[in-house]
């Protein structure tokens, strides 16, 4: 027997579940968008997307253990050479920390007597949140995505962990110290690969509670192997190009004057942009931000604000233009690009029929450290480029049972979205409607 299936054999003597369950959902969407590219071309498509997520969760006397699958494609009609499918695997772990004693609840006292007769209560487990007991999340990702030859510039992969601790911090808050380590790698464009850090800590008063509320702040760093960047465009000193010149003067008097014929040097400055080779590899953010949501019977609505604070280099500069190729940025944690606040609405009402509808409401304001191009000359208009979104989404879902676990559901969806910007490039909007089919197993 392999070295693998004893190991796998040993964890699950250890383990002894009490429960184990398999469970999936899968969908297709068809939509209709004025612009699925969301760049300055503004080109209508009707893009495909498939999904799939298989799920496996096992439960022990003192941790919850999930493995999950998720995979999707995105399939264009008009530009079938930016056909992409990414998909990722998950393994997590939900660890209490203590030994918290259950909780008597009162359930239906009807007179001091009967208060005082211990079999008025039943014992009821406290859930994650209304215990007094240390909660440890681990989960571990790994993640590809894979483009056609056309544009394998996007390909990557990366490996994701994160780990969060759950504390009681008084009598009606919560303590949540949690972190997210990321590497990811572009084989085709490795100056691209990168690995990001962010530390946050949150507190709040639980989510128990009719309303909830709490504030956050992280700390983030993103870091590239590598800097590189394209000397056809920068560079870290200003040069000069040199020519000779030939020239003429007429001198001498009378029969003698004649034409005196002699070289000059002339010096002209480059046009390269001249920016230079940050210090360092990283880039850091900090950020600030508080959320309150309230929950009512058949609807809910959250807020949420945050502000983003960004060290100032010209490293992402350097990074966005080391290759004349479709793919100017890193795909992924792009919130380390600008910084400025950002809010942000999630309401949801069940309607008759048990439809669901959900609404949602973003605006930003970004000031990026990346200059402010023009397409036409291609010459920088502003030294940084400053982006205002605002984007709405409106879904309808309904989803019907058809036995204990097995389903599907139904969703209509719109979407706009306007991002002004003083960069040419970025300055688009996007109209986009869809109607989506998924089934659960």
């Amino acid at each position: 027997m392999s070295m693998r299936w004893n190991t796998v054999l040993f964890l699950a003597c250890l383990c002894q579940p009490l429960f184990s369950q398999f469970y999936g959902y899968t969908s297709i969407t068809y939509g209709q968008s004025s612009n699925p590219l969301y760049n300055y071309l503004q080109q209508s498509d009707h893009p495909l997307e498939t999904y799939l997520e298989l799920n496996y969760e096992f439960d022990t006397d003192a941790a919850v253990f999930k493995m999950h699958y998720i995979g999707g494609s995105m399939l264009f009609n008009q530009f079938v050479l930016r056909n992409y499918y990414e998909h990722r695997f998950v393994m997590e772990s939900d660890f209490r920390i203590g030994a918290d004693r259950p909780i008597a609840t009162d359930l239906n006292p009807s007179s001091t007597e009967e208060q005082n007769d211990d079999s008025t209560y039943t014992e009821v487990e406290k859930t994650k949140e209304d215990s007094t007991d240390i909660f440890l999340h681990v989960d571990l990702q790994t993640s590809a995505r894979h483009d056609k030859n056309e544009y394998r510039e996007f390909d990557n992969m990366g490996f994701t962990l994160n780990t969060s601790l759950r504390m009681q911090a008084g009598e009606n808050s919560v303590l949540r110290l949690s972190n997210k380590s990321e590497y990811r790698q572009y084989p085709n464009l490795l100056p691209y690969s990168n690995f990001t850090d962010v530390l946050t800590l949150q507190l709040d008063n639980g989510f128990i509670d009719k309303i909830n509320y709490g504030a956050f702040i992280s700390v983030g760093l993103k870091n590239f192997a590598k800097v590189t960047y394209d000397t056809s465009l920068f560079e870290q000193q200003q040069t000069y190009t040199y020519q000779t010149i030939l020239d003429s003067t007429l001198v001498g008097n009378g029969n003698q004057r004649h034409w005196q014929y002699f070289t000059t040097l002339d010096s002209t400055e480059s046009e390269k942009i001249l920016l230079k080779k940050p210090a360092t590899n990283s880039t850091f953010q900090l950020t600030l931000g508080t959320f309150a949501q309230i929950h009512w019977e058949s609807s809910s609505l959250r807020a949420e604000v945050n502000y983003r604070v960004n060290s100032q280099s010209t490293l992402l500069t350097l990074v966005q233009n080391i290759s004349p190729t479709t793919l100017n940025e890193d795909l992924y944690n792009d919130v380390f690009h600008a910084h400025g606040p950002e809010v942000r609405f999630i309401a949801t009402q069940t309607l008759p029929k048990k439809i669901l509808f959900t609404a949602l409401t973003e605006a930003e304001l970004k000031t990026f450290e990346t200059p402010a191009y023009d397409f036409a000359t291609g010459a920088i208009v502003k030294d940084h480029r400053k982006d205002s979104s605002i984007n709405i989404e409106l879904t309808l879902s309904k989803f019907f049972e058809i036995n204990d676990g097995f389903g599907f559901d139904i969703a209509v969806g719109a979407a706009f979205l306007r991002n002004q910007s003083n960069d040419n490039y970025n300055d688009y909007s996007i109209t986009a409607f869809s109607f989506s089919v998924g089934c659960g197993f």
